[in-house]
């Protein structure tokens, strides 16, 4: 295509003056970038341009428009041109990238082959003596009434059966956090993070708060002395207040690590939790149960899980099981309490049972998968009514609503009922866990609430008036 009669022609270029982008070039693209023209009208842009101008006007696209240029305008060796420093760009940031990886790493093994043993020198007692140490209080995952389940800085366990919500417990703590402004590591073993982050949303954190402070891992095998350095500069750098590992049996296989050998499980805690929790957040492990355990069971494995724990053990054991759309409720039950805080507030006579933990849908009018929760002092059934646990009125109306309407879902019956929300979800897990509502599936493979058996408050033998159990 010929050039364009009122561009004039550009003046040759010399070795002493750099080759200008071309005047022609430069007239027809006016004030407009490259991507602005359509694409069939592009190449025509170029035409009659002399091969150093061409060159100096493809040189002097940006980013964006360099890539509507490579498309249909330049030619397959202009493209590897363009392409080669690109490449050579990204081949130099990996190495770059590689040769930092292997100094960080062997810095981390010279230091831990240098490292002087500090742990046989001696201590000072002094803050023992003098009344400034401050004996270690719960502060993670608050419990309604006062209290908390989680130690700072100590190693905190979870374990139960399946399906017993052990890490619903452990995102609504992360929620918590969250939802106070802290940072959260969470080192995953079992699940992924759609499953995670999906749950975290359910709860309520806010989409900003998981990507900027949720830090989310999902390693494949243990870590290495570099990698444990990276993460432990991450707990310095952001003070996370919880910090998570689901998955200790997972974790341990993936390390070639025997569940069983006292030795192994103290490897494996010294190799993560214990270095976690000396930076500041609590940590706590999920595990699975004992085949068989009873009240107070042990996790999986070797006894030395729970002796290893240098926080609060708890058996998280169901009392009612979730599904969607239906209210559960778990208890915790205290296998160990290292520093003791968390049994001083346990309600029942022995000291083992700290709360029982609420999970329900939540009906915020905003997403249908919502979920509410709540951490509360254990034992419903044996405290009053009115401003206590157990919620005869709620009770008694549930019962009513199920027999003048027939089976309901939980929004439905939650809308036939009048009372507050948490006291309805409450009486409508006692009267499943007491046999005078069944949960069946129906349609679509929806939980439908069918009526048992009539509950009325003055034949409950729990019933304060009747002289129940308080």
């Amino acid at each position: 295509m010929p050039a364009h009669p009122d561009t004039p022609e550009p003046e040759p270029a010399t070795d002493a003056e750099p080759i200008p982008v071309g005047s022609q070039f430069a007239r027809r693209l006016a004030s407009r970038s490259l991507r602005e023209v359509p694409y069939a009208e592009r190449p025509a842009l170029f035409d009659g341009l002399s091969a150093a101008e061409r060159a100096a006007a493809l040189a002097s696209l940006d980013g964006e428009d360099a890539n509507a240029a490579f498309s249909n305008v330049m030619t397959p060796d202009e493209r590897r041109a363009y392409l080669a420093p690109i490449r050579a760009r990204q081949v130099a940031q990996g190495q770059a990238e590689t040769a930092e990886r292997n100094a960080r790493k062997a810095a981390a093994e010279e230091q831990a082959a240098t490292a002087v043993d500090t742990s046989w020198e001696p201590l000072d007692l002094s803050p023992y003596l003098d009344g400034s140490y401050v004996r270690p209080r719960p502060s993670v995952l608050a419990r309604r009434g006062g209290g908390a389940a989680l130690y700072p800085g100590k190693y905190n366990a979870l374990h139960g059966f399946s399906e017993t919500l052990k890490t619903y417990i452990a995102l609504c703590a992360a929620e918590e956090q969250l939802a106070a402004g802290e940072d959260v590591v969470w080192v995953e073993w079992e699940d992924d993070a759609a499953t995670n982050v999906g749950r975290l949303v359910m709860l309520g954190a806010e989409p900003k708060a998981i990507r900027e402070r949720f830090h989310f891992y999902r390693p494949s095998g243990p870590p290495s002395p570099a990698v444990l350095a990276t993460l432990l500069d991450l707990v310095r750098d952001t003070s996370p207040t919880l910090a998570v590992v689901d998955g200790v049996t997972e974790a341990m296989a993936a390390a070639g690590l025997d569940p069983n050998a006292g030795t192994d499980v103290a490897t494996f805690v010294a190799s993560l939790p214990l270095p976690l929790a000396l930076g500041g957040p609590a940590v706590v492990s999920i595990d699975h149960a004992r085949r068989g355990n009873d009240v107070g069971g042990d996790a999986i494995g070797s006894v030395h899980k729970r002796n290893i724990v240098t926080g609060v053990a708890y058996e998280v054991r169901s009392v009612v099981r979730a599904a969607p759309g239906v209210p559960g409720m778990s208890r915790l039950i205290v296998t160990k309490d290292r520093p003791g805080s968390v049994r001083a507030l346990c309600p029942d006579s022995d000291r083992r049972a700290f709360a029982d933990f609420h999970l329900a849908p939540a009906f915020d009018g905003e997403s249908p998968d919502a979920l509410s929760w709540r951490l509360e002092p254990t034992a419903p059934a044996t405290v009053t009514d009115g401003e206590g646990m157990r919620p005869l009125r709620e009770m008694e109306r549930i019962t009513s609503a199920l027999a003048e309407l027939g089976p309901l879902n939980s929004r439905a019956l939650r809308g036939a009922v009048e009372g507050k929300s948490d006291r309805k979800d409450l009486g409508l897990v006692v009267l499943i866990e007491e046999g005078y509502v069944e949960v069946k599936e129906g349609p679509n493979r929806e939980r439908v609430h069918h009526l048992a058996k009539r509950y009325t408050a003055t034949d409950d033998p729990k019933n304060p008036a009747r002289g129940g159990a308080r």
